[in-house]
């Protein structure tokens, strides 16, 4: 399992959270950052948007990212 945080703080929230053989499931807690600053942080650690298994969003505001699939 590995768990990575992307970001943190009050301008954006999320975490990457990955499990199984080979880190096969890929969920995203929250998507608290524009599209274009987690895209680009996602694959900082080696990830596409289009490998996420989920997005869980724990609050349902404006300012969370549209991810490209």
């Amino acid at each position: 399992m590995r768990v990575v945080s992307l970001g943190s703080s009050s301008s954006g929230n999320a975490l990457l959270v990955e499990a199984g053989p080979g880190g096969r499931t890929k969920l995203l807690l929250d998507a608290g950052l524009s599209g274009r600053m987690m895209t680009e942080r996602l694959r900082k650690v080696g990830v596409s948007p289009a490998q996420l298994t989920a997005v869980l969003l724990t609050q349902h505001w404006s300012v969370f990212a549209v991810l490209p699939v």
